[in-house]
């Protein structure tokens, strides 16, 4: 039993020994190359491809291709172009594609470097059936439910976008005019203690295949989490969810990329691979290209979580905390004077008038309250006062 032991430790100390940091050599040839993302949208919606340069790991700022003429063309030799609406993000609304053709995209950089992507089937997207959350102790879990009658989907793949409001500390009832160095009610469009924030899309990959089930249906599968100390789940949150059809070929590659991006972490995980794209260049053909391009209608689902639905309560605010928020100026001057205050105050450019302060049993007024600008409004944490027009 002890000879049993003492080779156990032996091998444990052994394995623990071999777990040394792996520094990978890095050089420049990887960098440069032209990065493709987006999905053909064949359907009435928006095609958005973003074309981009690989840069190093330590790089901070991305290097979009910009001024290139990107092109949908058909096997049958039609032609639909896209416009750079921004560096390096080129669309084009409203396809409307036949479903009877295969699809491939076509650039020509500003360098008269030249890529095309393989011709690929056009995939017809079944819709969303429902998604549907379940809350824990920390947040909320998202589901997909979706199927294909025809069985010629099979395989599928998610992305999302979230929206979610939140509030200030403080609210104020006024709005400074500056010029006139008076008070002006606030209107409901300008009111800045609410704001609605935006995410971009997720970065994770979700994906489905029924390829080993009799039907095609996709039942409860997860596509997301919605974290309760973001502050995402205090109020309203929506959740947007878009899916896509894919060929056996796209799903694959998007599977080795999750292999590589997201499922390795421990000396037993699959070692990195290479994912394959269907994109090439026309001058250098052995020049790599990374991304992979698909063809496909998209369907969407939306669907709202109310904060006081779920059974915990976490009690956020964005912004300074609330220490640093407490440090109100309470102004119990003489109201005679209030106008020369006001200006005083507000020239500072660093407080917000809130409203006045009264004796909560006689109503009498006992002073004015102004709080820092960043506990007040809230579009100083990055959001808008807009209301989305998908909002309820």
């Amino acid at each position: 039993m002890k000879k049993k032991l003492f080779a156990f430790c032996v091998l444990l100390i052994t394995m623990v020994a071999c777990r040394k940091a792996f520094l990978p050599v890095l050089n420049d040839n990887s960098t440069g190359l032209l990065v493709v993302e987006g999905v053909i949208n064949s359907g009435a919606d928006t095609t958005l491809i973003t074309l981009s340069r690989s840069i190093k790991l330590d790089s901070v700022n991305r290097k979009y291709e910009k001024g290139a003429a990107v092109v949908v063309e058909s096997d049958k030799n039609d032609k639909y172009t896209l416009t750079e609406v921004a560096a390096g993000r080129y669309r084009v609304v409203g396809l409307n594609l036949p479903a009877d053709r295969k699809y491939r995209l076509h650039i020509l950089t500003a360098g008269n470097a030249e890529y095309t992507s393989d011709f690929v089937e056009n995939k017809i997207t079944p819709p969303i059936d429902s998604v549907t959350w379940q809350p824990d102790n920390n947040g909320v879990h998202l589901y997909m439910f979706a199927h294909d009658d025809a069985a010629k989907t099979r395989y599928y793949r998610w992305d999302y976008d979230e929206t979610w409001t939140y509030q200030a500390r403080y609210n104020s009832l006024y709005d400074y005019d500056e010029q006139n160095n008076k008070l002006i009610p606030r209107l409901r469009d300008s009111v800045i203690n609410e704001c609605y924030h935006y995410s971009t899309p997720s970065n994770n990959i979700f994906l489905g295949s029924t390829t080993k089930l009799s039907a095609d249906v996709i039942s409860r599968t997860p596509v997301g989490y919605a974290i309760a100390t973001t502050g995402r789940l205090d109020h309203v949150y929506s959740f947007h969810v878009r899916q896509y059809a894919l060929t056996k070929e796209a799903y694959d590659y998007w599977n080795e990329l999750q292999q590589n991006t997201e499922k390795l972490g421990s000396i037993f995980d699959a070692l990195p691979s290479s994912s394959f794209s269907n994109l090439h260049s026309v001058n250098s053909p052995k020049e790599p290209v990374i991304g992979y391009i698909s063809v496909s209608t998209i369907t969407t689902k939306r669907i709202f979580i109310e904060g006081r639905t779920l059974p915990f309560f976490v009690s956020y605010r964005t912004g300074p905390n609330e220490e640093a928020c407490r440090k109100v100026v309470l102004d119990q001057q003489p109201l005679r004077d209030f106008d020369e205050r006001l200006r005083v105050v507000m020239s500072t450019k660093e407080f917000i008038f809130t409203g006045p302060y009264d004796n909560p049993l006689t109503l009498e007024r006992l002073g004015y309250i102004y709080a820092p600008k960043a506990c007040v409004d809230c579009r100083l944490q990055g959001g808008t006062i807009e209301k989305p027009p998908y909002w309820p």
